[in-house]
């Protein structure tokens, strides 16, 4: 971040404050990836799982905000702004809320909230980190969904035609360009030591792990991030015209359900590691999106 450097308690809080919000995003995200996407794997042991880390996240994400008045200056206000982000999420993402509230209308909402959040935590960025284009790809990426809700709808009505192959377009552009600006952030990411600050600020040396193990995960996430990209390129691309099949348009949905529990699956793990270095006490969350993970083979042959 760009106020890292003057005071370094206050670094040290700030990112145990901001590890512990993206974790306990990362479990209300797989939470909320494994009740929409796999019901059918949801027994009584699972579901008594699922409301156990609802009740930890609670009091987890309770604790972590008090933590915030013990900040100041631009480390509160951007712990500030992403709690508030967090909470929000978390909310949305409740099973508690489970309703029959449209789909597109809950989404809609998520897409719209994360880019007004984007817009005002990207200034609090280094320029040369990875962070920085990593969420402005998020943003492209947040752009190209609401695109395709609306050629989903255009879709619906041939008279429409016209206006759903511009939303294909747009779609195809918007990933596009997400997939540039995420390897802007990988280039720097390689020529610098900017994306491992959080873990040099955290360091204890009591865990075993290195920054080496910090580096990678975060290569990991992007390579997951970069792929879930072109998976969603491609298959629009191919929509045109109608080049695909329904058992394809299965297989695309398969791979993206898959790339959006491996990124709940590292997101957790780099949130884990740095407060592990810090000795910060974790609930025993449960991750659920390994369950759901299956060779691309075992899901042609089940099919």
């Amino acid at each position: 971040m760009n106020f890292y450097g003057k005071n370094f308690n206050q670094d040290k809080l700030f990112v145990e404050i901001r590890n512990s919000l993206e974790l306990a995003y990362w479990v209300a995200s797989d939470n909320d990836h494994f009740v929409e996407s796999f019901p059918e794997m949801i027994d009584k042991n699972i579901l008594r799982n699922i409301y156990s880390n609802s009740s930890k996240l609670e009091g987890f994400l309770n604790k972590t905000t008090k933590k915030i008045n013990n900040l100041e200056g631009q480390h509160k206000k951007c712990a500030t702004l992403l709690a508030k982000y967090t909470e929000f999420c978390i909310e949305e993402f409740s099973i508690k809320l489970k309703s029959f509230e449209p789909d597109e209308e809950k989404f809609s909402r998520i897409i719209n909230a994360d880019l007004r959040f984007r817009s005002k935590f990207n200034k609090y960025f280094l320029k040369t980190d990875v962070e920085l284009y990593r969420s402005r790809s998020y943003s492209q990426l947040s752009y190209a969904l609401l695109a395709m809700l609306d050629f989903t709808a255009y879709s619906a009505n041939e008279l429409d035609s016209i206006l759903a192959e511009n939303k294909r377009k747009d779609v195809i552009e918007y990933l596009r360009s997400a997939e540039k600006t995420l390897s802007i952030g990988n280039r720097l990411m390689k020529s610098n030591n900017v994306s491992t600050r959080d873990f040099s600020i955290a360091y204890s040396g009591k865990t075993g792990k290195s920054i080496e193990d910090y580096y990678d995960l975060q290569v990991e996430f992007n390579m997951i991030l970069k792929e879930f990209f072109f998976i969603q390129r491609d298959l629009y691309e191919q929509l045109k015209d109608d080049l695909l099949d329904l058992s394809e348009i299965k297989l695309y949905d398969y791979e993206t359900q898959k790339y959006y529990g491996k990124m709940n699956i590292v997101g957790y793990k780099i949130g884990k590691l740095i407060l592990e270095e810090i000795n910060i006490d974790i609930p025993n969350f449960e991750i659920f999106s390994p369950l759901t993970i299956k060779d691309q083979l075992d899901f042609i042959k089940v099919k």
